[in-house]
């Protein structure tokens, strides 16, 4: 749903035009769970670097620099990581969804500890709200690209 409002106003003249639509297609699109659900099947579980590897092969570069703080992680750390994503997603049935960009695994961890429990409609309200900055990176940096290449081609 979500993409396909996108592409019905996909002519952006610059990156605040196109982070305006983005918000206001979002906000519209979130309104059914079902839509925000199919969002959330889009990533893998944070620090899992080899289902990242496995399973978003056309992604992985772009997963993994969002990724980056669970790259070195300690051993620990991952585990722990991997235990409380599987209590989330036991308890809420989707996966814990985070802006990784610029986060540590340990500042994950923690952030997954405190969301860990929550009522299931407010994470789905908290984990729409990260996905929105997840998209917003992605698409800026895919801005960006296309703008860069434009330019090279004058």
């Amino acid at each position: 749903m979500y993409v396909c409002m996108c592409v019905c106003v996909s002519s952006f003249s610059c990156i605040s035009v196109l982070s305006l639509s983005l918000s206001i297609c979002w906000e519209w699109a979130v309104s059914e769970e079902e839509d925000l659900l199919e969002a959330f099947e889009g990533h893998p579980r944070i620090g899992d670097v080899e289902t990242l590897r496995q399973k978003f092969a056309a992604t992985a570069d772009l997963c993994a620099s969002e990724q980056q703080g669970s790259v070195g992680a300690s051993e620990e750390t991952l585990l722990e990581l991997k235990r409380l994503n599987d209590v989330y997603f036991d308890a809420n049935g989707f996966i814990f969804i985070v802006c990784a960009t610029g986060k540590s695994a340990q500042e994950m961890l923690d952030i997954l500890k405190g969301r860990v429990g929550t009522d299931r409609q407010e994470e789905l309200r908290v984990a729409a709200g990260e996905q929105s900055k997840i998209t917003k990176i992605r698409l800026r940096k895919l801005f960006s690209e296309l703008q860069s290449e434009k330019a090279a081609r004058m």
